[in-house]
């Protein structure tokens, strides 16, 4: 099972639209992330837990990933966010 985040979903949601998702989307999210196997490697892990604890820092390294590592599997959780 891929391992989802606290409160990622809601984060995600956040930052995408400006207000937290309901808890069947928070469900759908994890199922997707869980369905896709989007497994993050260990750098990866400690790098979106320090984006996801910073709004500021979330912006940054999604803006600075889709010009340099458009097919990261950080920016594919967040595209199933926008998916979703």
């Amino acid at each position: 099972m891929t391992p989802v985040f606290a409160n990622e979903a809601q984060i995600l949601s956040r930052y995408l639209i400006g207000k937290d998702c309901s808890p069947a989307v928070a469900a759908d999210f994890a199922l997707a992330v869980d369905k896709l196997d989007i497994h993050l490697t260990d750098t990866e892990q400690n790098a979106y837990k320090k984006m996801l604890a910073s709004s500021l820092l979330l912006r940054s390294v999604d803006s600075a990933m889709a010009i340099t590592k458009s097919q990261s599997l950080i920016r594919k959780r967040i595209f199933v966010m926008v998916a979703l």
